[in-house]
Protein backbone atom coordinates (compact mmCIF):
# COMPACT_ATOMS: atom_id res chain seq x y z
CA UNK A 1 0.00 0.00 0.00
CA UNK A 2 1.34 3.65 -0.85
CA UNK A 3 0.93 6.35 0.91
CA UNK A 4 0.77 10.17 -0.16
CA UNK A 5 3.18 12.36 2.19
CA UNK A 6 2.07 16.51 1.83
CA UNK A 7 5.28 18.24 2.19
CA UNK A 8 5.27 21.96 2.42
CA UNK A 9 7.78 23.76 0.06
CA UNK A 10 8.25 27.51 -0.28
CA UNK A 11 8.45 29.29 -3.74
CA UNK A 12 10.56 31.97 -3.45
CA UNK A 13 10.36 35.08 -5.82
CA UNK A 14 13.68 37.09 -6.52
CA UNK A 15 12.95 40.78 -8.15
CA UNK A 16 16.03 40.94 -9.79
CA UNK A 17 16.15 44.16 -10.90
CA UNK A 18 15.14 44.98 -7.42
CA UNK A 19 18.39 43.29 -6.43
CA UNK A 20 20.56 44.48 -8.91
CA UNK A 21 19.72 48.09 -8.20
CA UNK A 22 20.79 47.57 -4.79
CA UNK A 23 24.15 45.77 -5.45
CA UNK A 24 24.59 48.65 -7.66
CA UNK A 25 24.16 51.33 -5.29
CA UNK A 26 26.16 49.25 -2.29
CA UNK A 27 29.60 49.13 -4.88
CA UNK A 28 29.12 52.69 -5.62
CA UNK A 29 28.34 53.90 -1.91
CA UNK A 30 31.46 51.85 -1.14
CA UNK A 31 33.20 53.70 -4.01
CA UNK A 32 32.51 56.77 -3.63
CA UNK A 33 33.83 56.09 0.40
CA UNK A 34 37.00 55.32 -0.23
CA UNK A 35 37.53 58.76 -3.02
CA UNK A 36 37.94 55.98 -5.91
CA UNK A 37 36.83 57.53 -9.39
CA UNK A 38 34.86 54.35 -11.67
CA UNK A 39 38.26 53.96 -13.66
CA UNK A 40 40.67 53.73 -10.53
CA UNK A 41 38.21 50.87 -8.78
CA UNK A 42 37.74 49.16 -12.05
CA UNK A 43 41.72 49.06 -12.74
CA UNK A 44 41.86 47.42 -8.92
CA UNK A 45 39.20 45.10 -9.80
CA UNK A 46 40.73 43.84 -13.11
CA UNK A 47 37.35 45.10 -15.63
CA UNK A 48 36.96 47.36 -17.91
CA UNK A 49 35.28 50.75 -16.87
CA UNK A 50 31.95 50.15 -18.68
CA UNK A 51 31.10 46.72 -17.25
CA UNK A 52 31.85 48.66 -13.48
CA UNK A 53 29.01 51.12 -14.61
CA UNK A 54 26.78 48.58 -15.67
CA UNK A 55 27.31 47.02 -12.70
CA UNK A 56 26.47 50.19 -10.94
CA UNK A 57 24.08 51.11 -12.27
CA UNK A 58 22.20 47.70 -12.41
CA UNK A 59 21.99 46.94 -15.74
CA UNK A 60 24.95 44.10 -15.67
CA UNK A 61 24.41 41.14 -13.54
CA UNK A 62 28.18 40.51 -12.51
CA UNK A 63 29.01 36.97 -12.26
CA UNK A 64 30.28 35.49 -8.68
CA UNK A 65 34.12 36.23 -10.30
CA UNK A 66 33.13 39.78 -10.92
CA UNK A 67 31.74 40.57 -7.43
CA UNK A 68 34.99 38.35 -6.04
CA UNK A 69 36.89 40.83 -7.78
CA UNK A 70 34.66 44.00 -6.21
CA UNK A 71 35.22 43.12 -3.33
CA UNK A 72 38.88 42.39 -2.97
CA UNK A 73 39.29 45.70 -4.85
CA UNK A 74 36.95 47.37 -2.21
CA UNK A 75 38.43 46.57 1.03
CA UNK A 76 34.97 45.48 1.76
CA UNK A 77 34.57 44.42 5.69
CA UNK A 78 34.40 40.36 5.74
CA UNK A 79 30.69 40.36 6.97
CA UNK A 80 29.35 43.08 4.52
CA UNK A 81 31.35 41.25 1.49
CA UNK A 82 29.86 37.94 2.75
CA UNK A 83 26.16 39.74 2.27
CA UNK A 84 27.03 41.53 -1.21
CA UNK A 85 28.25 38.04 -2.76
CA UNK A 86 25.20 36.45 -1.20
CA UNK A 87 22.94 39.16 -3.18
CA UNK A 88 25.18 38.78 -6.01
CA UNK A 89 24.58 35.13 -6.30
CA UNK A 90 20.77 35.35 -5.67
CA UNK A 91 20.80 33.79 -2.19
CA UNK A 92 17.25 34.80 -1.00
CA UNK A 93 17.93 35.34 2.69
CA UNK A 94 20.46 38.49 1.84
CA UNK A 95 17.87 40.03 -0.23
CA UNK A 96 15.36 42.45 1.36
CA UNK A 97 13.00 42.61 -1.78
CA UNK A 98 12.32 38.96 -1.32
CA UNK A 99 8.85 37.72 -1.66
CA UNK A 100 8.13 34.12 -0.11
CA UNK A 101 4.95 32.11 -1.10
CA UNK A 102 3.94 28.85 0.86
CA UNK A 103 2.65 26.21 -1.58
CA UNK A 104 1.94 22.27 -0.70
CA UNK A 105 3.15 20.18 -2.95
CA UNK A 106 2.21 16.25 -3.03
CA UNK A 107 5.19 13.53 -2.84
CA UNK A 108 5.31 9.81 -3.13
CA UNK A 109 7.80 8.01 -1.19
CA UNK A 110 10.18 6.51 -2.76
Amino acid sequence: MRTRRRLRSRVIVIDRASVLGELGEAVRTRRRTLNLSQCEAATLAGMSVNHWGEIERGIKEPRILSMTRIVLALDWPAEMAGELLATAIGDPVASPNTKRQATRTSARPA
